[in-house]
């Protein structure tokens, strides 16, 4: 009764194991199989015109750039870093950082309500 009880815990945990591995190698392949269909798809960027490219945010060394990469990296990955940061590029105008915005006391004790306009005690 003890051998079949540890067969079967034996089992259960060689099961188990095998299960994570399936899981994580399944999530991999899953992974590589985007990374090639994305890197297709910056191909088909390249034979973009630089007009083209332009007006979505990027230039051409931007594209042969992101292909030279490794590859088992995903390009457009890196593309869309380049175009999130360069956003103002595309429209002809500088990208700025975004000011915090900082709320100072009154400088007379008093405030003053903004949908109303009456005066509140600060």
């Amino acid at each position: 009764m003890i051998v079949l009880s540890s067969a079967l815990s034996f089992s259960r945990a060689t099961l188990g194991n095998l299960h994570r591995v399936t899981s994580a190698g399944l999530v991999r392949a899953g992974k590589l199989v985007r990374t090639l269909r994305n890197r297709n798809e910056v191909r088909q960027l390249a034979e973009l015109d630089d007009r083209s490219l332009k007006d979505i945010g990027l230039t051409r060394s931007d594209v042969q750039g992101a292909l030279a990469a490794s590859l088992l990296s995903d390009p457009s990955l890196i593309l869309g870093d380049i175009a999130g940061m360069d956003h103002g590029r595309a429209a002809g105008h500088v990208a700025r950082r975004p000011t915090a915005m900082v709320a100072l006391p009154p400088e007379d004790g008093v405030r003053k309500g903004a949908a109303t306009g009456r005066i509140a005690p600060a």
